[in-house]
């Protein structure tokens, strides 16, 4: 067992290497035996990866990526492995990290009809489809918004299936006040005067980097410009061509090659500009590096990274289709105006210190600990397991032990039906009831038959039938493994194969000494509460609905008047953050699947929010929740999310309506 991690190359310079190795360590820092396959590697292998290497048989790179990926098959038919984690697009991984863009949309346009007939193209695209098809079940570790958008316009891939990660750099890329001393140190080292303007570009694969774009940029320079610029190019590629073109174009002395560099933190800072014409360019890691390092940038628009670039208002952005000109003029307006460029570098300190470009890794290994359990979770059940743990069959039976000494020799379906207390619903195949047994008060909520015209009328509705206590009681074994409150099941039972004819009831011990959230907070609007205890209540909604969707279940419900608070310690003694105890009740409608489906998250979110919308709370209050609730910043939520919010709202409002006959009044509102 372990984790097994796929790359067809490591060596320490390249962006997709240095995110590989981030996740690789935080998997082990987690605990996670982690096995690394690949074709080489490079540099020193850190403490606790296995690395095993593949035969490089292949005389091509498609031939090697098609020898790469038979090689992981055999391996997962002979071992098997808690995830399976691509770094490459191969057959048979779990999580693929899309450190590449859409090989369909990059050759709709640039390449011809009869390319697609080539081998390379065919062996390619046949392992992205693995990965993207609908059919799939491949997680999907997204880097930017436009490369999700190409991957669905052209596979119709699931977009519940992308997990958009925030960009990540190492904290020794950031900025430090000793950045003048390091700059005279780099200085000295590469014998670089203080007068000169460093221009550095890092990246490896220089073609599709654009280096020989930035050459003939700095040769187009005056003269009297030029001659101030020196050109550090970093990075593992072909430079004899590159070499012969700075050369031919007179600038061979101002331009250096440094290879692939331990030391790049150290450059960033000591540069005056990063140049980044790349011709294709996932993400641009780079661009954050330079971000957090405080050096303006120069970079195409094709880097998915570049609106970070223009957020902050950090350099120049050189829009596609690609002009060679523009790249030129802008460079010169760049590097003859000294002061623009220090007014740039404080814009950037600014913007990079408010944001989290660190995390990276964090985010990406919580997601493969997700699939892990979803993994688990479809793994058969050992044989030890009791039968009452088990998922209910068409006849089920679970008594708890006090229910079955009350029920000794009995029938518990007869037993059910003779209970009398107080009734809370009553319709003609449903009955709910509180009643006492040997001095204790529970709920029982007792399910007939339904019949087929019910059924058919549901499914007429487009809605799927509750036909028994089934849901119910999946739904609290599903919460209890989430360590979500709720109601504790005493007995549960359902017989009849026939889902038209089957009878089913669930008991549990009544909530005593609670109180709805719903009546908790009717009067904050005028009597607000302290603001610890309303933020620790926002926070575990927040948590709760977050628990709830990430792992597949939709409550259909979902109302604060189904969150009962526990006060038995009294209101005025409520523990506040994670202590506070909220149990969520109403459960018969619940689904629970592999994934949420997005359209059922926004009728949750959107229940929560209509039910919330007369107690009085902030924008500042909604923001916390979706913080809290996406587990990304609020900036990330306002552009990237900013759709999915739009959707809770509007059918937030539409709920509000329907049920008061009138439109919300929202305090901030009044002073948009």
């Amino acid at each position: 067992m372990g984790i097994l991690l796929c790359i067809f190359k490591y060596f320490p310079f390249g962006g997709l290497q240095r995110d590989f190795l981030r996740i690789a360590c935080e998997c082990r820092d987690r605990g996670y035996k982690v096995i690394v396959y690949t074709f080489s590697w490079e540099g020193d292998i850190p403490e606790g990866l296995e690395i095993r290497l593949v035969p490089d048989k292949a005389y091509t790179n498609h031939g090697k990526a098609a020898f790469f990926s038979k090689w992981i098959m055999k391996e997962l038919r002979r071992n098997s492995y808690q995830a399976v984690v691509g770094f490459n697009r191969i057959k048979g991984l779990d999580v693929y990290f899309a450190g590449d863009n859409c090989l369909q949309e990059k050759t709709l346009y640039d390449k011809s009809f009869f390319y697609k007939l080539t081998p390379r193209f065919l062996t390619y695209s046949s392992f992205e489809k693995a990965v993207f098809n609908p059919s799939a079940k491949v997680e999907i570790l997204a880097l930017t918004e436009r490369q999700k958008s190409d991957y669905i316009k052209h596979y119709s891939t699931q977009e519940e299936r992308f997990h958009l990660l925030p960009p990540g750099v190492s904290f020794d890329h950031k900025y430090h006040l000793q950045a003048d001393h390091v700059r005279k140190r780099m200085g000295e080292n590469l014998g670089i005067t203080d007068e000169k303007i460093v221009l550095l570009q890092i990246g490896s694969g220089f073609k599709t980097k654009g280096v020989d774009r930035s050459i003939r940029a700095l040769a187009s320079l005056p003269e009297i410009v030029r001659k101030k610029l020196i050109f550090l190019v970093v990075g593992k590629g072909h430079s004899r061509g590159l070499i012969n073109l700075s050369r031919s174009l007179g600038i061979k002395q101002q331009v250096i090659f440094l290879g692939g560099r331990e030391d790049v933190p150290k450059l960033l800072i000591a540069s005056d500009l990063m140049i980044h014409p790349a011709r294709n360019e996932a993400t641009g890691t780079v661009l954050i590096e330079a971000l957090v390092a405080g050096l303006p940038v120069l970079c195409s628009a094709t880097c998915g990274y570049a609106p970070y670039i223009q957020e902050a208002k950090a350099g120049k952005i050189i829009p596609e289709p690609f002009s060679q000109e523009t790249l030129n003029q802008a460079l010169l307006n760049l590097v003859t105006d000294r002061e623009k460029l220090v007014e740039t570098k404080g814009n950037i300190l600014s913007y990079s210190g408010k944001e989290d470009f660190y995390s990276r890794q964090k985010f990406a290994v919580d997601t493969i600990e997700e699939v892990i359990k979803m993994k688990n979770e479809r793994l058969p059940k050992s044989k030890d397991i009791k039968e009452d743990e088990k998922a209910p069959k068409p006849d089920f039976l679970y008594l708890r032990e006090d229910f079955k000494k009350t029920w000794q020799g009995k029938d518990p379906f007869d037993e059910v039906d003779k209970l009398n207390g107080k009734i809370f619903r009553q319709i003609k195949n449903r009955r709910t009831l509180q009643f006492d047994l040997n001095g204790k008060s529970f709920f029982a909520k007792i399910h007939h038959a339904i019949g087929w015209g019910e059924i058919f009328k549901n499914l007429l509705q487009l809605k799927k039938p509750v036909i028994g206590a089934g849901n119910e009681w999946a739904a609290i074994n599903k919460l209890n493994e989430l360590k979500v409150d709720t109601m504790t099941a005493c007995a549960f039972g359902q017989r009849g194969n026939n889902p038209a004819k089957r009878e089913s009831f669930i008991i549990t011990e009544t909530l005593e000494n609670t109180i709805s959230l719903e009546d908790f907070c009717k009067n904050w609007k005028n009597f607000p509460p302290a603001l610890s205890l309303k933020y620790s209540l926002i926070k575990k909604v927040a948590w709760v609905s977050r628990q709830l969707h990430t792992n597949g279940i939709n409550h259909r419900d979902y109302y604060i008047c189904h969150f009962l608070m526990d006060i038995s310690c009294g209101i005025e003694n409520i523990a506040l953050d994670e202590n506070i105890k909220l149990h969520l009740i109403d459960l018969h409608r619940t689904q629970i699947r592999k994934k949420t489906p997005s359209r059922w998250i926004i009728k949750d979110i959107a229940g929560i929010w209509f039910s919330s919308m007369d107690i009085g709370l902030t924008q500042k209050d909604c923001f916390r929740f979706m913080k809290i609730y996406s587990n990304c910043s609020l900036r990330e939520i306002l552009t990237k999310k900013r759709s999915f919010w739009a959707n809770v709202n509007n059918t937030a409002r539409r709920l509000y309506k329907k049920d008061h006959g009138k439109t919300p009044n929202l305090d901030w509102e009044k002073h948009d």
